[in-house]
């Protein structure tokens, strides 16, 4: 099995290529892990429920089949998938709407609409409202979100909020929505860090109580595991590493966050 780099939104519905500023390819909260003959056959078709199956396998299938009005080929994924592909393209949308290129209006197969808000094309908000009703926000994407955040410093608010959405698109726009400052705080406040960063020796873990044994990797930007262990002291020894920028993976019962780590 080769694994690739999925867009969930495909690239090609924007009118530049990947490296265009105006073509956010390259946010990670767009990406997933996939294998590549799935993401082959996905290729740039809609999400959808099929009817018929020309390409399955025991996570998604590829097919003809009408949704809500547009008749196409479509990329079904697993059923404990389905939200999370749906509020991934809520926040491509929310976040992208206002992009220079903006969506390629030329690709038939585009679920997006150019311009401003609802920005999805109608079929598909009622088929991606339904997806999340059906497959709420699960721990994997709670976890997720939080690693997104560490490195990229931004947020899938659909993911933090779900009930955002139906104020937005769904059966209570029109309707306002109300959130506290508190919220946020709680929202984007780590339970892990770690200090000094940068270092040259030694890795401080810190957490807001006591939660037993931390499993922690030390990455390289290319993805190879250059340092990995359980610790019960919350401090990891780099002194042997050569200098440069990692990716620290730390875990403990109750979280899981990649952190940027620079040894001096």
């Amino acid at each position: 099995m080769t694994i690739q780099i999925e867009h969930s939104v495909p690239k090609s519905w924007w009118g530049c290529d990947i490296n265009h500023p105006d073509c956010p390819a390259k946010d990670l909260n767009n990406l997933y892990p996939s294998d590549g003959t799935t993401n082959n056959h996905k290729s740039n078709h809609p999400l959808g429920v099929v009817t018929t199956s020309s390409y399955s396998n025991s996570e998604s299938k590829i097919c003809t089949g009408t949704n809500y009005g547009y008749t196409g080929t479509f990329f079904e994924p697993a059923d404990q998938y389905k939200g999370d592909f749906a509020r991934t393209y809520f926040y491509m949308g929310t976040a992208y709407e206002h992009y220079t290129r903006k969506w390629d209006s030329t690709i038939t197969e585009s679920m997006m609409e150019p311009d401003t808000y609802p920005t999805l094309k109608p079929w598909a908000v009622q088929l991606l409202l339904q997806w999340t009703r059906q497959d709420p926000v699960s721990q994997k994407e709670l976890t997720r979100v939080e690693n997104v955040y560490t490195i990229q410093r931004n947020r899938n608010p659909f993911i933090d909020y779900p009930d955002l959405l139906e104020y937005i698109w769904g059966n209570k726009v029109g309707t306002a929505w109300h959130f506290s400052a508190t919220d946020i705080q709680k929202t984007i406040k780590p339970k892990l860090k770690i200090y000094p960063n940068p270092t040259k020796k030694i890795v401080n873990i810190e957490t807001e109580s006591n939660v037993g044994t931390i499993n922690y990797k030390v990455i390289t930007l290319t993805g190879s595991i250059v340092l990995s262990g359980i610790t019960e002291g919350k401090s990891i020894n780099i002194s042997k590493l050569p200098s440069g920028v990692y990716l620290c993976s730390i875990e403990s019962q109750a979280e899981k966050m990649v952190i940027k780590l620079v040894v001096l």
